[in-house]
């Protein structure tokens, strides 16, 4: 449908993304190693560590960044609805 985007992610040692923020709610589910979810938010942050088969939820225009401070490689599918882009 033109109202979800899916996809898979992988992140590999030592790396991050930029902060992302979405037009949609966000769900995603890890499929292998620890993911560590930022979310700046007021001027300050939360943390949130994720083991395989956890699932996370970001309501839409939540700031977040990922990051994986292991040395094993990430990765997780994800959902955006309905709007992947923040303000489309």
């Amino acid at each position: 449908t033109e109202h979800l985007t899916v996809g898979k992610f992988q992140l590999l040692p030592g790396q991050r993304t930029e902060v992302q923020v979405h037009g949609g709610d966000e769900s995603l589910y890890l499929l292998e190693g620890n993911l560590n979810v930022r979310t700046p938010e007021n001027g300050g942050q939360r943390w949130f560590e994720l083991k395989p088969k956890d699932g996370f939820y970001l309501p839409q225009g939540t700031p977040h960044q990922y990051y994986n401070m292991s040395d094993q490689p990430v990765s997780f599918i994800f959902g955006v609805a309905p709007d992947y882009d923040q303000g489309e």
